[in-house]
């Protein structure tokens, strides 16, 4: 009898850790998850950033839960809602010592196994529901960590849900001059509710290819300090008004020209209207998230309204 009762407690004990992992949210309403947080003792979690998202997307809810093996960091959880009626647009499970500590150091390569750990057994759970999905990167070779190139990706779709997910390890530590590239062991998995109605402004991929035309000239005119040039690229309207003095601190910033368009997407004015965002990389920077970035605001024309470099820290 002690046998029967010890082989059911190993058999139920993945579906205890992985009812914790939502994979379809069709349908859902995000009370239901904030009542789930509190009955498995998840601590409310303060997000600082704030997202860029549809008209009808709000802010996410954050909940930090323990992780019990602790080569890992806590797992943070973010619900996305949806606001005419509080389904659930996307959730994120994130795993980052950053999240906590807000610096990265380099680990050896056994602790980092629990990484690795993780994510296959996130595979094996999302494969047993999608099937097989598209993939990218490899969970092999472990001398990619020191060098900053260990990553692997996986995307699944179904019945209207669909998962991204990927693991990045990355022991590398670099400073030049003003970029400082810093170590990263972090695993994400997005779920996302297709059937939920984003209310997004649907950006045109032909005038965003033209659009990237004009950031590209932009950025060549103002890394080469013509700057009555650059200014034929920004919008009409407040052209005029952008002084030397700001494209001189922009340059400095920008340093030169070598980036590359990385996403798109929306974002709402303080008017309450919705205007384009393109972010760039540089064109050497394959770290995810990328060491630096372009966010670049075009208006309902696709001509450049705003410039913001960020840095990761």
């Amino acid at each position: 009898m002690k046998k029967i009762i010890a082989i059911l407690i190993l058999l139920s004990c993945p579906v205890v850790i992985f009812a914790q992992i939502a994979l379809d949210i069709r349908h859902k309403n995000v009370n239901e998850f904030i009542k789930q947080e509190a009955e498995i003792k998840s601590i409310p979690f303060g997000i600082e950033t704030q997202y860029i998202t549809g008209r009808n997307v709000g802010q996410p809810i954050g909940y930090r839960r323990k992780e019990k093996d602790k080569k890992l960091p806590d797992l943070l959880v973010y619900y996305f809602p949806i606001k005419t009626d509080s389904s659930v647009y996307r959730v994120l499970y994130e795993w980052d010592e950053t999240n906590f500590t807000h610096q990265a150091s380099k680990h050896s390569v056994d602790s980092l196994q629990a990484f690795i750990k993780k994510y296959k057994e996130l595979l094996a759970l999302v494969q047993k529901q999608f099937g097989e999905g598209k993939t990218t990167g490899s969970l092999d070779d472990l001398s990619q960590i020191e060098t900053g190139k260990f990553e692997r990706k996986d995307n699944f779709s179904k019945d209207s849900v669909e998962v991204e997910m990927y693991v990045t390890l990355s022991n590398k530590y670099l400073q030049q001059g003003n970029v400082t590239i810093t170590p990263t062991h972090r695993i994400r998995l997005y779920v996302n509710n297709k059937t939920a109605e984003e209310g997004t402004l649907k950006l045109d991929k032909q005038k965003v290819i033209d659009a990237d035309k004009k950031v590209k000239l932009f950025l060549a005119a103002l890394t080469a300090g013509n700057f009555d040039e650059a200014r034929k690229y920004i919008a009409k309207q407040i052209a005029s008004q952008v002084t030397n003095e700001q494209l001189t601190a922009l340059q400095k910033e920008v340093k030169d020209d070598k980036w590359k368009l990385s996403t798109t997407g929306v974002q709402l004015t303080l008017g309450n209207t919705m205007w384009g965002n393109l972010r760039y990389r540089r064109t050497d920077d394959n770290l995810e998230p990328p060491t630096e970035i372009l966010s670049i605001t075009i208006d309902e024309n696709y001509e450049i309204m705003g410039m913001r470099p960020l840095k990761r820290k």
